[in-house]
This record gives C-alpha cells, structure tokens and sequence, in this order.
C-alpha cells in the first residue's frame, strides 16, 4: 500500500539508475512504464550508463577463455596457481579448460597482484573515458595502488611539517605573506577543484581521476612539497622565518585537507583513514563522508603566475635532461645560467632562481643579462626560441664523461646497425609478422634517438674541452 506510506514517500521516486547499456531495453524501459502506468510518475530522472568491462585485448570476459576477473582477487591478490584451480569448480570441459589455463599464463604469468579496492575503483573510474567498453588492464591497477602508496607516502611526510601543537584556524587570511610557491599551489588547488566539480556534474568521472591525480602528484608532490624544505630545515628562528613557517603549514594544511576531500569518492578508504590524522581545525568534519566537499575560489586564482610557474619547469626540466645527456652524477650540482630574452621573465627568474635550483637539482643559477655571451667552459642546452642554457663545466673531468660518451655512442651505433641490417634483409617484408617489424622500427628509432643525444653531448663537451686550452 503505497497511500500514507512513509517509507514511500521519503524514497520514491528516486534520482539516479546507474545500469549497463546492455539492458537499457530490457529492464530500464520497464521500470519506467510500470512505475507510470501504476504511479503516474517517473522512477528516476537520469540514467547514467556505465562501460561494460572487457579483458586487456578487448575480449567479452569467458571461463573458457580463462579471463574472468573476479574484482576481489583484484583486491586482494591472487596466484596463477589459484587461478587455474578456479577453472575446475565449474563445469568446463578438460578441452576448455587447458585453453583457459593458457589464456591466464598469457595474460597474468604472475598472477594478480594485491591492488586494493581503492585503487580498482580508482582505475575503473579512470576507464569510463572509453565509452561502451573497458579494455581493463590488470597493469593499469596495479599503477594506480603505486598511486595510493605515493599518496599515503607524501601526506604522512607533510604531516611531519605540523608539529605536535599545530591547529588549523580554519580559513587563510588573503593578506598573509604568502611565499611564491604559496600563491601558485593555491591557484592549481583552486583549479583542481573547479575542474573535478565539473566533472562530477557531468559525471565525467575519467575527468575527475585525471585532475586529482595530475595535482597531487605532479604539482603538489613534485613541486611544493619540494620547494617546502629549505623553508623548514633552515637553521634560522627569526620572527620573519616562524611567520614564514606558520603560512607554510597553513598553506600545506589546506593543500592537504582539499586534496583527501576531493580525492575522497574516488579513493574513499584511504582518504578517510588519511584525514582522520589531520591536525585539528575548526572545518574538520567528524568524518570525511559529510566534510564540504571543496569548490573553486576565485580569488586564489592567479594565472599569471602559473605561466610564470611553467616557464621555471621548464628550464628546470632541461638543466635535469642535461645533466643526464653529459654523464652528471644525480647528486652533482654544478652551477648554472640562463639567458632569457624577455625583459619581465628575466626579472621574475631572477626573483625564484633559488628555487628554479632546487627543482632543476643544481647549483647558484644565475640569470644573464641581455645580450651576454656564453660563460667559458660551459655547455649550452636550448630551451626554446628565447630561451638558452648554460652548465658550468669547470668540476667536471670532462675527459672521463667524453670517453663514457663515446663508449655509449658505440654501443647505440652498433644497435642501429643491426635493426638496420636486420630490416634490410631479403625477404624481411614477406617472411616478418607485421607486430615483430613495428617492434623492431620502433627500437631502431629509440636507439638512432639516443645516439643522436649521445653526438650531441659529444659535441658539447669536446667543444667545451678546446675553451679551455
């Protein structure tokens, strides 16, 4: 009876049917004319179609193909060994069942390893960009579990900054002496918040995935919490470097507690667990379940200074390329200079070169003016067309990184050879499996790659050998 029904009333009509496209006909379409015909009213005002889930080469999931994947061996883990033993608790045939323990050496030669239901739920999520169909990819998951291990990781070492007496007071004051880096995290936060409400309203749930993963990990791993250190590990307690610690932890708080509540319906175990060990705030929910979810704020956004931001990853990227193109050691930290020609960056490079050295792991960078020439015994790299580089080279036995060079440059010339005799070979075409020739043309440009940085570096050094006789 539904006349008075409380029940009733507070739960129908609902608003959301989630289902698969394959029954929208079979099932959905009756649902909504019997809840007309006896109700005079819709179900539910939307339907949101989700991709059926296929295996890695795009396979409708079979036991006789042995690529059945139960999502809790996802979670939890499971042997190749146990996986075969599955294949005899139905009722295939010994025929099937040897091609099926063949498909499953094929696809998973170590099993499946233990992944976690946040990060299958993580990467099933991140699959909805394909459409109708989700090739799921077992390798796919488990880099997404790598993801949460980075998460869980990077928030226990942020944690560290608080200190035992650290409490949020709830909300940043606008005019508080943000540093650099402070202004542009809370732009890139503001954003990442924007685009994941976004992609919720649009149930663009891939969307959401790649926003919140983009920042946690490339912007505020990668770059904050980096550009983070020398602010707290310098030996100095004057009142200017307690209130520059005091903004830091205020900043990283809201960093942190954003990044758990906008990550929580994607990774909703972790995130819980994560914030439950948040310093404590005013804002702080009881639980992650019922906290605010986080909006854009327009008045942290500031993209002139997140170009500025770029133009410093950049350069930072290419001094790291270059270190590794001429043989530095990871740890070597040679000096470095920059010749930009734009009066406005060259100022603002010269304003953050501390930490453009920091990201770009190197020594005193200095910003040249206009105009200067190349510093003697240095190497040169190009940024861009109004960008150029120099690595000092004067602690660098460069006779030794010119014979390792070379040594790696033979090694890449003999690899080219050999595709290239290989593919030149009678009868390659005809006699060669299509997939074994793109393998083969693709190693073969990779090396001629590599041996072209190799010449390249060769050139440099040898170049910087003879500025210094």
């Amino acid at each position: 009876d539904t006349e008075g029904n409380d029940d009733f009333e507070a739960f129908f009509p609902t608003s959301l049917l989630e289902t698969g496209h394959d029954i929208l006909f079979f099932w959905v379409a009756r649902m909504v004319m019997m809840s007309i015909g006896l109700l005079g009213k819709l179900p539910f005002h939307t339907v949101y179609l989700h991709a059926m889930v296929r295996d890695a080469h795009g396979r409708k999931m079979s036991k006789s193909l042995g690529n059945v994947i139960d999502p809790v061996e996802v979670i939890d883990g499971i042997t190749l060994e146990d996986l075969n033993k599955k294949l005899y608790e139905g009722n295939l045939p010994d025929k099937e069942i040897e091609k099926a323990k063949k498909g499953q050496a094929q696809d998973y030669p170590n099993g499946i390893p233990e992944c976690g239901a946040d990060a299958l739920r993580f990467g099933l999520l991140a699959y909805t960009l394909q459409g109708k169909n989700v090739n799921l990819d077992i390798n796919r998951v488990v880099g997404y579990r790598h993801f949460c291990n980075k998460v869980w990781n990077a928030t226990r070492f942020g944690l560290t900054y608080f200190g035992e007496d650290f409490k949020f007071s709830g909300s940043l004051q606008l005019d508080a002496p943000f540093a650099w880096e402070d202004r542009w995290i809370l732009s890139k936060l503001s954003a990442c918040a924007g685009k994941t409400n976004q992609a919720m309203q649009q149930y663009e749930f891939a969307n959401a995935t790649t926003a919140t993963y983009s920042f946690f990990l490339y912007e505020l791993c990668d770059v904050y919490l980096e550009l983070l250190k020398p602010r707290f590990y310098v030996q100095d307690e004057s009142p200017e470097v307690l209130a520059d610690r005091q903004v830091a932890r205020e900043v990283l708080y809201i960093c942190l507690d954003w990044s758990m509540r906008l990550l929580h319906p994607l990774l909703p175990y972790l995130t819980e667990e994560l914030y439950q060990r948040l310093p404590p705030s005013p804002i702080k929910a009881e639980s992650i379940t019922i906290a605010q979810y986080p909006t854009h704020v327009i008045a942290w956004t500031n993209e002139a200074l997140e170009k500025e931001m770029e133009t410093v990853s950049d350069i930072a990227a290419k001094f790291r390329s270059q270190k590794t193109s001429i043989g530095l050691n990871p740890g070597a930290r040679p000096a470095g200079f920059v010749l930009h020609r734009d009066e406005d960056t060259r100022t603002a490079l010269g304003k953050v070169s501390t930490r453009l050295a920091r990201m770009a792991n190197m020594g005193d960078i200095t910003i040249l003016p206009e105009g200067a020439p190349a510093p003697k015994g240095s190497l040169q790299e190009v940024v861009n067309e109004s960008c150029v580089i120099f690595i000092e080279a004067s602690g660098v036995n460069l006779e030794d990184e010119l014979a390792k060079l070379k040594k790696k440059a033979t090694s890449a010339e003999k690899m080219v050879k050999s595709y290239e005799d290989k593919m030149n070979a009678p009868g390659y075409e005809e006699k060669v499996p299509l997939a074994v020739r793109e393998t083969n043309l693709q190693k073969k440009d990779a090396s001629a790659k590599e041996l072209e940085e190799f010449r390249r570096a060769i050139a440099q050094i040898s170049e910087a050998l003879k500025e210094r006789k």
